[in-house]
């Protein structure tokens, strides 16, 4: 919760048990309206500082009706029978409704992002993107190009004043989508939209003439862009630029800069019982492909800004021999897809990779360059096609590989929605490893892997477990990791 929905609470709190103090022993006094007053005040400053979302409202109804029955000071001794009753019910329900909001501010806080750690300050800034060279699987016009939006986050300078901005700017039109696809109703996550992040928005680009290595990050199905931010942010003050799209039709909604909204489109990816064995394969061999295909398409605008062909703070400041690729789920069976067709990468990492879609040509070819696959534990005990096929494709590597999972994890655990609740395992957004402890681990090992693979740093994190990150467990081709 934050500082003055506290201070609200305990001042209506106090306002109540007053109230009722006074009803029993004694006269009312000015203390009657004054205490109220001050949750009114307290109040209003929380409106104007921190923003007003739906879990404080019973609170905003209360402290206005507390100071207007304060202020008719009656001496409680000419009350009827009657009378004290009602207004001892009210007291009740006063308090009762304070517990309430109390409660649903706690359950469904305002939370803050983890603190990135690294050296170096974060500016963002996001753009559209065409690829007149792919055409719109999903879309209403099936001749119009591949549009998405792409986020960019890079090392920057700041200057005193300079504000963070929201963590997820678009959360006023897409958080009802994700509610709603959660089972929740549409104002359920309205809240998200005062989450802020360690970023701002449109800073300067560090100075000097560091050219900076990029990582790419794809999200999975009905993700979107900053959804596992923490990993993103501690990337990049670190020393990288790391570029997110929303996979359009894939993402839980992607919002233009004309304010057109795409929510994701179910039939991108069809159950068996609608389109069969058969033409299940195709459709999610054919999302994973349009996912890929963002993410090289990504490449060549980078290397577009870098060489000046489009306009961009960037330009001359990307290190275009150290690209990786990390993703989440079916952009972890994406950025498979491009380590294997895409020879401008050289690092990939997969969270809970979705390789069942992957096609059949990259799992007959071997990674040529170092990948770490990271799963859940729910992942990595259940039985089905996915460990199946992804087992060979790490077998077959000729580069080093990290076979690893997570301990008490579920699949939700490499996103933000783990932090987004500390009931958070209880509605089944994540397992019952602590999540900003999951957090944490997951971005010392995604920074590990890349310093390792992409600038060369001897990082012995990776050879052997860790005392301090216990969870993570090694398995597989571990011994393919230490000779390279």
């Amino acid at each position: 919760m934050r500082v003055f929905e506290i201070l609200l609470l305990i001042a209506l709190a106090i306002a109540i048990g007053d109230c009722f103090d006074q009803w029993r022993s004694r006269p009312a006094s000015a203390r009657r309206f004054q205490l109220p007053a001050l949750a009114c005040l307290l109040l209003l400053v929380h409106l104007f500082l921190e923003g007003s979302r739906w879990q404080m409202v019973p609170a905003y109804f209360l402290a206005p009706i507390l100071l207007l029955l304060g202020l008719r000071t009656v001496n409680h001794a000419a009350s009827t029978g009657g009378a004290r009753a009602a207004r001892l019910l009210g007291y009740a329900s006063a308090l009762l409704c304070t517990a309430l909001t109390a409660g649903l501010a706690w359950g469904l806080p305002v939370p803050k992002l983890p603190e990135p750690g690294g050296a170096h300050a974060i500016g963002t800034f996001t753009e559209e993107f065409t690829d007149p060279l792919r055409k719109e699987y999903y879309g209403p016009d099936a001749e119009a190009p591949r549009q998405y939006m792409v986020q960019v986050w890079y090392p920057a300078k700041l200057a005193p004043g300079m504000k963070t901005a929201r963590w997820w700017g678009d959360a006023a039109q897409c958080a009802p989508v994700l509610a709603k696809n959660l089972g929740f109703p549409g104002f359920f996550l309205n809240h998200t939209a005062l989450i802020d992040s360690n970023t701002v928005e449109n800073a300067p680009i560090e100075l000097g003439e560091t050219k900076f290595p990029i990582l790419i990050y794809s999200h999975g199905w009905t993700g979107f862009r900053q959804v596992a931010q923490d990993q993103i942010e501690r990337l990049v003050s670190n020393g990288y630029v790391v570029v997110a799209p929303d996979h359009t039709y894939g993402a839980i909604a992607t919002r233009f800069p004309d304010g057109t909204v795409y929510p994701y489109n179910p039939g991108a990816l069809p159950t068996l019982e609608e389109a069969g064995a058969a033409g299940r394969q195709a459709a999610i061999e054919k999302l994973v492909d349009s996912f890929a295909g963002d993410v090289m398409h990504i490449i060549g605008e980078l290397e577009a800004m870098n060489e000046g062909k489009r306009a961009s703070i960037l330009k001359g400041r990307l290190n275009l021999k150290q690209i990786g690729v990390f993703g989440h789920s079916t952009g972890g069976g994406a950025i498979t897809e491009v380590a294997v067709r895409d020879p401008r990468v050289k690092a990939a990492l997969a969270y809970d990779s979705w390789v069942e879609p992957v096609s059949q040509d990259v799992r007959g070819k071997p990674l040529a360059i170092p990948y770490m696959s990271i799963l859940s534990e729910q992942w990595h005990t259940r039985e089905g096609a996915n460990n199946a096929i992804l087992a060979p494709i790490l077998a077959q590597s000729t580069a080093p590989v990290y076979e690893t999972w997570l301990e008490g994890s579920n699949h939700n655990d490499f996103t933000l929605m783990a932090l987004l609740s500390p009931l958070a395992y209880r509605l089944n957004l994540k397992g019952p490893i602590d999540g900003p402890h999951a957090s944490d681990l997951l971005c010392t090992y995604t920074l590990a892997f890349f310093d390792r693979h992409l600038r060369g740093a001897q990082q012995g994190l990776l050879d052997r477990p860790s005392a301090q990150y216990p969870e993570l467990k090694f398995a597989g081709k571990k011994e393919s990791a230490q000779s390279e």
